[in-house]
């Protein structure tokens, strides 16, 4: 629907933010999330990506961390919420909880889904490699080595995520907890953090940052975000306030 309608709004001059996965990996459109790229928005282009809402609570943490050293790998699992596949899905949960019974298909009650989206021959699936594309385009990054699994879990909202950064040097804790505390982002470091924190906020949390036990240039930490704030619909709001500002100014 997106690649035929798009074009025609376009054809009208009309500037699309685009939050389908249509155009994401298009050569010349630009996957956008503005704290990190604004600027890859040329002055003609009319189709602007909105990136996948696990790819933006993602790179906006690790935009912060390739201050300190240059990120080699990033594994990374995912815990995402029901609403993330769309409204339909998120009122079948919501049914099945209530029930607290199983009419429907596919089943999100005391359930977790362990794989998001079509599974390719290579094993993993869309949502994982939607991650993998998306984060080394925003990043401008082909050569970092991203490690997915992504998992539906039987909540209405929230992504969670496990991380492991591994950087080309060795840094210590403090280094980079002083760079999370230096940021102007919204992404806030938390030593004590549950998913319910996280709903209704436009921040996303870094908690559990710790030091690899074998590797001192890998640390781990958990990633959580209200995926229908500050994933894809927030990021599309900053987008279009961004460019208004830039026309105003």
């Amino acid at each position: 629907m997106d690649k035929v309608l798009v074009p025609k709004a376009v054809k009208h001059g009309t500037i699309c933010i685009d939050n389908s996965s249509a155009f994401r990996m298009v050569r010349n459109i630009p996957l956008i999330v503005p704290e990190i790229n604004f600027k890859d928005i040329k002055k003609n282009d009319k189709i602007i990506a909105n990136p996948n809402c696990s790819t933006i609570q993602l790179v906006l943490v690790l935009d912060i961390l390739r201050s300190l050293s240059k990120i080699v790998s990033v594994d990374i699992s995912t815990y995402q919420a029901v609403s993330g596949a769309g409204r339909e899905f998120l009122e079948m949960y919501v049914s099945q909880s209530k029930k607290k019974k199983i009419d429907s298909d596919p089943q999100f009650y005391e359930n977790i889904i362990h794989s998001i989206g079509t599974i390719y021959d290579s094993g993993y699936c869309e949502e994982e490699m939607k991650i993998v594309n998306e984060t080394r385009k925003i990043l401008k990054d082909s050569k970092i080595m991203i490690s997915p699994t992504t998992m539906r879990v039987p909540l209405s909202r929230v992504h969670t995520e496990s991380v492991a950064v591994e950087f080309q040097d060795a840094i210590s804790i403090s280094r980079v907890r002083n760079i999370f505390e230096k940021n102007n982002n919204d992404v806030i470091l938390i030593d004590e953090m549950d998913s319910n924190k996280a709903e209704n906020s436009n921040i996303t949390f870094v908690s559990r940052l710790r030091m690899d036990i074998f590797n001192r240039k890998k640390f781990l930490m958990i990633i959580t975000a209200d995926n229908l704030r500050v994933g894809a619909a927030l990021n599309g709001i900053r987008i279009a306030e961004r460019i208004v500002n830039e026309k105003n100014n």
